[in-house]
């Protein structure tokens, strides 16, 4: 497990990395949350955790969670 610092270069970086790859998926805690976590990262897979229940990725990033 691996925890970043939420800064705006991060995410970059994260989003530069992961968003033509099907092994991250991007998770929120609300639906409300989901179109904030889409402007950052530029994924079809961004889920709310209800949506992803049952899914299976190899790694997760936890938009906006605390």
């Amino acid at each position: 497990m691996l925890f970043l610092q939420d800064t705006a270069a991060i995410r970059e970086e994260l989003d530069s990395k992961t968003r033509a790859s099907t092994l991250f998926a991007v998770i929120v805690m609300t639906v409300e949350q989901k179109p904030a976590a889409q402007q950052h990262f530029r994924t079809p897979l961004v889920f709310t955790i209800q949506e992803a229940k049952g899914l299976e990725y190899e790694n997760i990033i936890l938009y906006n969670f605390w």
